[in-house]
């Protein structure tokens, strides 16, 4: 095997617009870490202080912990994976982009079901959705271009050669 040939087998470097992906990524993290220890100041202002029950709060703690809890573990997992180059960056990518929808919903559900109509319900409110409406353009934008570039199907592919020799096991 000459060196020309070596060199077409071996993955991509991170460039182009991936880098952009990944300072993405890493900020993203840092705003969950930072959203994840501000919720107690969210959770104790006046506005979501006085929701219906106390049922409600502690559905609402639990709800919002456990989500950036898990939000911020899985993005720190898409960091990793896309540092390694992994072939299951993409698939997680799109896994976590579904996960973060369902996070946005379940918070306008939230609000707009637990906080009482004298607070800033319809405020927040349409924040949240301002914030479903921007995760969802991201999503469009770089799933696409995930899903579509020759340059992410040629820098992802760590992973590939023990992935593929499962499947041929697996079918014979």
């Amino acid at each position: 095997m000459d060196v020309k040939q070596s060199k077409q087998n071996e993955p991509l470097e991170i460039g182009g617009w991936l880098i952009v992906l990944g300072l993405g990524i890493f900020v993203s993290i840092l705003f969950c870490i930072y959203d994840f220890f501000s919720l107690n100041v969210l959770l104790f202002q006046d506005e979501i202080s006085i929701v219906k029950n106390i049922f409600s709060v502690k559905f609402l703690f639990f709800f919002q912990y456990l989500s950036a809890f898990f939000i911020c573990a899985g993005l720190i997992a898409l960091f990793y994976l896309f540092s390694k180059r992994n072939v299951m960056f993409t698939d997680f990518f799109i896994f976590m982009c579904f996960i973060i929808f369902i996070y946005d919903l379940g918070c306008i559900f939230l609000m707009h079901e637990l906080l009482p109509a004298n607070t800033h319900k319809v405020t927040l409110v349409s924040e949240q959705w301002r914030s479903f409406f921007a995760d969802l353009a991201r999503a469009i934008i770089w799933i696409s271009y995930l899903l579509m570039s020759k340059r992410v199907k040629k820098t992802f592919v760590i992973g590939k050669s023990a992935q593929s020799k499962v499947e041929n096991i697996s079918n014979p």
